[in-house]
């Protein structure tokens, strides 16, 4: 198993992040990796709502599978994510802040068959992807508040 964690600010409230990170469909906004998201499951997001991507990685595209395991409005979200050769459980922690909104992010890869013997290139490789999805996140949603003239929804 391969473990990642990190804290990222963002200038919204808890409430509006949490809503934003439970819908994996944004992610191909600010994820140059994520082409395409779709919500599998009927009904409103919540637990046991089912999503799919396909995203780019080693120069081919993959499917995987994503499973809302829990959510606590607007605290906590626990995810499951399926690939071939890959299982993650995540868990994404929100709270606020004196100016907006932190979220505690920790995934746990799960490598399956042969990709077990890369565990040390994954946590790598990684910690660096995840760091830079963060930040593009951040920059996206900043970018969104200034194009709509809005200022972010505080705590």
């Amino acid at each position: 198993m391969t473990h990642i964690e990190g804290q990222t600010q963002f200038r919204r409230s808890p409430a509006a992040l949490f809503d934003f990170l439970a819908d994996p469909r944004h992610e191909p906004q600010y994820n140059p990796l994520v082409v395409y998201a779709e919500k599998l499951t009927p009904g409103p997001i919540g637990p046991g709502t089912r999503f799919r991507q396909r995203i780019r990685r080693f120069g081919r595209t993959d499917e995987i599978v994503i499973d809302l395991v829990d959510a606590e409005r607007p605290d906590r979200l626990t995810w499951r994510i399926d690939s071939a050769g890959l299982r993650v459980h995540g868990r994404q922690t929100v709270t606020a802040t004196g100016d907006g909104s932190s979220v505690h992010w920790e995934w746990d890869f799960h490598l399956r068959g042969v990709l077990r013997l890369l565990g040390p290139l994954v946590g790598l490789a990684g910690r660096r992807l995840e760091r830079r999805v963060w930040s593009d996140m951040q920059r996206h949603l900043d970018r969104l508040e200034l194009s709509t003239g809005t200022s972010a929804p505080r705590g």
